[in-house]
């Protein structure tokens, strides 16, 4: 009932915010003001708009680092990174994959029957991929495999959304700095702590994001986590002393 009832609001409303929008970034703030909305689902859903032609704007306009393509990015740049450059580095690798793969001896014959290069949207989501497969690989423990559900389509059959040849599309509009709301773009509410670790000396706890799956779940260290959410540590270590105390009555 809720995600009907939110389809109805999203009908009603969504229509004449996208009319009304300068940017892609008012869109996705717009879609950020539903409290069950996060980064990740707003991104997505802004994405999948994209497809259609409700909206059209330029591939290269904006992109949402989320949780995972921000680890990504940590794994290929070694120094630490500020949020405040990560589309700024994205921005870049954009621009210049050619040169990179070309560098790497990677032959890419870009996307679709058209050969697009990579946008900002790929550009993330690979990063995301790369998290992914390394965490995979560093597996003491293999997962699930992979199995396919059927074969690819042809390259032939496969077509790019119509909307995507729109002229408006070419007009590239970015939100200057000092119109964008920086905050908004980095925000990240705990939904809950399932768990804690100590990897060298360091507690850490396993943290699930609002708005974000299960596999965007992270470790975070608790000196960070203390500062952006102590009353969520605090009910975790609660619950954790009061499992102790339960376990050495029983043990009695």
């Amino acid at each position: 009932m809720n995600h009907l009832a939110f389809l109805e609001v999203l009908m009603r409303e969504l229509p004449a915010q996208l009319r009304d929008a300068k940017y892609l970034a008012d869109v996705f703030e717009y879609l950020l003001t539903y409290k069950s909305m996060g980064d990740f689902t707003a991104y997505q859903l802004l994405l999948n708009l994209s497809y259609s032609d409700v909206i059209h704007f330029s591939e290269h306009d904006f992109v949402v680092i989320g949780l995972g393509s921000r680890r990504g990015l940590q794994r290929c740049i070694r120094d630490a990174i500020p949020r405040s450059v990560e589309v700024d580095i994205v921005r870049w690798m954009q621009i210049t994959q050619h040169e990179h793969f070309e560098r790497l001896g990677i032959k890419f014959n870009g996307l679709g029957p058209n050969r697009l290069p990579m946008m900002l949207c790929d550009i993330e989501h690979t990063l995301c991929e790369l998290d992914k497969y390394i965490r995979q690989c560093t597996k003491k423990s293999p997962g699930r495999t992979f199995v396919p559900s059927g074969k690819l389509g042809k390259l032939g059959k496969i077509r790019l959304p119509k909307a995507w040849s729109n002229k408006s599309r070419l007009v590239l509009r970015i939100k200057s700095q000092t119109e964008a709301e920086a905050e908004v773009l980095e925000k990240f509410t705990v939904e809950s702590i399932q768990g804690h670790r100590v990897v060298d000396g360091v507690r850490e706890f396993h943290v699930f994001w609002e708005g974000y799956s299960e596999d965007e779940a992270t470790w975070e260290p608790e000196d960070s986590l203390m500062e952006d959410a102590p009353g969520v540590v605090h009910a975790y270590l609660k619950t954790i002393q009061g499992r102790v105390s339960s376990l050495r009555l029983s043990e009695r």
